[in-house]
């Protein structure tokens, strides 16, 4: 099932993404570190796909992603889930509805 991210981590409170370390940081932010959890999130809940397709977003279940704002724009997670780097690139502000940017830049 394919599925909006803002939907989806909407459905969360923010306590729970947080003790479930999808969201890092005083910002709630999400980085390379929230793959892992989130993906698992994902599979617990029946979602193969989660897009913001205005934002040129994805990623899936297997660990394959997109991100137009990223130098890397397609990737493939192959190995280390808790090193991905460039996959929230300039993405928070835009796709994470829990996110705190005192600055409002990502």
């Amino acid at each position: 099932m394919e599925l909006d991210v803002r939907e989806f981590l909407q459905r969360f409170t923010l306590g729970e993404l947080v003790g479930r370390r999808i969201l890092v940081g005083p910002d709630q932010r999400l980085d390379g570190k929230s793959v892992k959890p989130l993906i698992e999130l994902m599979r617990e809940q029946g979602i193969s796909l989660l897009t913001a397709s205005e934002r040129g977003w994805r990623l899936d279940v297997t660990g394959t992603w997109q991100n137009a704002s990223s130098k890397s724009r397609n990737h493939s997670i192959e190995c280390d889930l808790e090193h991905v780097r460039g996959i929230f690139n300039n993405q928070n502000n835009y796709i994470n509805p829990h996110f705190r940017s005192e600055s409002g830049l990502d």
